[in-house]
């Protein structure tokens, strides 16, 4: 399985959202993955950008938008009151934290029904071990490295563990690991059993951002 970079869109306005989700088409390959960051307050302290009617419009006005794959983080108390509302807007992922979630059953019909991915994630202080609940059920696990809201936090060197239990739990599992990746954390978690990198900061500082989009590239090698 290729490994995949995936640049985050983690802000406060849809503007800056926007420019942003513009800047990943100069160096996104065919059929790359965006990472879409939403949090109500709630849940997570942050307050970030996530309005579905607004996304949904900017992919109706910019048609090159849809070769790109979109998945939605939805850091937010209830996330099955909003995930459809995602859904029509064109995302192909959901991720909804196990810690929020209500009706897992519900989650997973409905992605299953619209042809989504439905990816579950534990934020730090969350026992790996809660994944079993979903075991033949869901095939996508995220473990969250940092804690939900903000990009830029140091990533959590016990996360590692996190994955490694994960991937020997469920061996054929695709496993997503977010927050505080840069070139050092991107190769342990690589070692430890991930498949996909969510990179926020460490991408956005640098100008251009594919700058450090190669460099991760090459961290993988």
């Amino acid at each position: 399985m290729n490994d995949l970079i995936i640049p985050s869109i983690n802000c406060t306005t849809f503007e800056e959202a926007k420019e942003k989700i513009f800047k990943c088409r100069d160096f996104l390959p065919g059929n790359g993955w965006v990472h879409i960051d939403v949090s109500d307050g709630s849940f997570s302290p942050a307050f970030i950008w996530g309005n579905a009617e607004e996304f949904r419009t900017l992919i109706d006005e910019n048609v090159w938008m849809r070769k790109i794959n979109f998945e939605v983080h939805l850091m937010i108390q209830n996330p099955e009151k909003v995930f459809l509302e995602w859904i029509s807007a064109g995302v192909s992922r959901i991720i909804a934290h196990h810690e929020t979630i209500i009706d897992s059953e519900f989650l997973i019909k409905k992605c299953a029904e619209n042809d989504v991915d439905l990816m579950i994630s534990i934020k730090p202080e969350t026992n790996v071990s809660e994944f079993k609940k979903y075991s033949h059920k869901v095939d996508k696990f995220q473990i969250l490295a940092v804690s939900p809201g903000w990009a830029g936090q140091l990533f959590k060197i016990e996360s590692l563990e996190k994955i490694k239990e994960l991937r020997k739990m469920f061996p054929d599992c695709f496993i997503e690991v977010d927050g505080g990746i840069n070139l050092e954390t991107i190769r342990y978690a690589k070692s430890s059993g991930s498949n996909a990198y969510v990179v926020a900061h460490f991408l956005w500082e640098l100008n251009p951002p594919e700058i450090g989009y190669v460099e991760l590239q090459n961290a993988l090698r």
